[in-house]
């Protein structure tokens, strides 16, 4: 069985590039992408005093590339809201001349102006998030109480309940927090450990970008290569809502303040979704992530040595064959129409050869941290479908064995670098 892929549902983002000379192939999906958005209502309008609230800082935690990018685009906006960054590498900021630089491939884009705040290391040794924030502010931090109205938050998955405990304090029931290339998991792990109370947790928005961006140093550059789009929603406070069709439905100002911010934003191309739609593409993208990652970290190969090879295809069809059973059993996906057709076990293989073909000299950013001994973000994609799976009462055998594998491969590398250390 073959199914014609439908660009839609191939989000060409997140692969880390390597020696590109050419334009990235998403531009052309982009474009269909924009003609095939669904048709939601622009956000409501904000007055001008609304615009010039005190509140308008814009934060953004996370100092990776996302979020320093996020960061480039909010303040080359038509009116550059005021942007706060929170970051523990206060050091690099300073050494990188307090600047955000973006390569745009025939001239570098330089924005000044940011302010910056420190946000202090987590203390493994604390009973709550915020007895961690008063023992390390009392360590010489500088501990800021100013309330945040709206973050983009940006930092690995793996480390994102940590740092959001460390400024738990400073967010409230009309704060705004846009998760950015989280996964569909992350909600869950932060309503649990963060904020557990559902009447004075903040909003939720959702995103993920297609965009093709990495660093490169020793001067931290943002290198982006043709165009990209930004998909986001919002997720109702009340769970009988997932259903609507109104992403806007019952936003808050700094909801609605933050729509209005990105759209004026250069490069970042919003396109908003209801939430069940964005939760169909975010799973299609999790699908491609889940199998392209850890199998090009562990072989150690670019994308495209993936196909045309027997025996990664047999591997490869019984990782999708788990993924597909997971996610078309979902129980949040009930009532999605054509759900057993868009998961087809045969659509979801050519829908991952389609993307490693198509970006057959990249490298995937799980392969990268690999070889640079980094720590793997592959809970959010492989894990995530084990954990639905035990769930649902399905095991996920090979997905299991594929994500020890590609931690082993991980943990070899360090071991080995480390051992490489000259002693002193």
């Amino acid at each position: 069985m073959s199914y014609q892929v439908n660009l839609l549902t191939v989000p060409w983002a997140d692969w880390r590039v390597d020696n590109v000379t050419s334009p990235s192939p998403m531009a052309a999906g982009n474009r269909m992408l924009k003609r095939m958005a669904p048709e939601v209502k622009p956000p409501p309008k904000l007055s001008a005093a609304d615009e010039n609230l005190p509140n308008g800082t814009i934060h953004v935690l996370g100092f990776a590339t996302v979020g320093r990018f996020m960061a480039h685009c909010l303040a080359g906006g038509r009116k550059r809201p005021p942007i706060t960054l929170i970051t523990t590498k206060v050091q690099e900021w300073e050494d990188a001349g307090q600047a955000i630089r973006l390569d745009r491939g025939d001239v570098v884009y330089i924005r000044r102006g940011f302010k910056i705040e420190e946000l202090p290391p987590w203390s493994p040794t604390s009973t709550s998030p915020d007895q961690t924030a008063k023992e390390s502010f009392s360590k010489g931090g500088i501990r800021v109480d100013k309330p945040i109205s709206q973050i983009i938050v940006a930092t690995n998955y793996t480390n994102t309940v940590r740092a959001l405990s460390r400024i738990q304090h400073r967010l409230h029931k009309q704060s705004t927090i846009l998760f950015l290339q989280q996964g569909p998991g992350i909600i869950a792990e932060v309503n649990e450990h963060v904020f557990p109370d559902p009447e004075t947790r903040p909003n939720y928005m959702l995103g993920f970008l297609t965009h093709t961006i990495y660093t490169r140093r020793p001067v931290p550059t943002i290198h982006a290569h043709g165009l990209g789009t930004t998909y986001l929603t919002t997720i109702p406070r009340d769970p009988s809502q997932t259903q609507s069709s109104h992403p806007y439905e019952d936003s808050t100002w700094s909801t609605l303040y933050l729509f209005h911010r990105l759209q004026t934003s250069p490069y970042v191309k919003p396109v908003v979704f209801p939430y069940l739609q964005f939760l169909v593409l975010q799973l299609e993208r999790l699908a491609i992530r889940a199998v392209i990652g850890p199998l090009t970290a562990i072989f150690d190969c670019l994308n495209g040595e993936l196909l045309d090879n027997g025996r990664i295809d047999r591997v490869m069809r019984l990782q999708i064959s788990e993924i597909s059973l997971v996610i078309r059993s979902l129980p949040e996906l009930r009532g999605v129409p054509n759900l057993d057709t868009r998961f087809d076990p045969d659509r979801l293989e050519t829908m991952i050869a389609t993307v490693a073909r198509t970006t057959s000299n990249h490298s995937s950013s799980m392969r990268q941290n690999t070889n640079d001994g980094n720590h793997l973000q592959i809970a959010s994609t492989t894990g995530y479908i084990i954990r639905r799976g035990e769930e649902l009462g399905i095991r996920c055998t090979m997905n299991f064995m594929i994500m020890q594998m590609a931690l082993a491969k991980s943990l070899v590398v360090q071991q080995r670098n480390s051992r490489e250390l000259p002693l002193r």
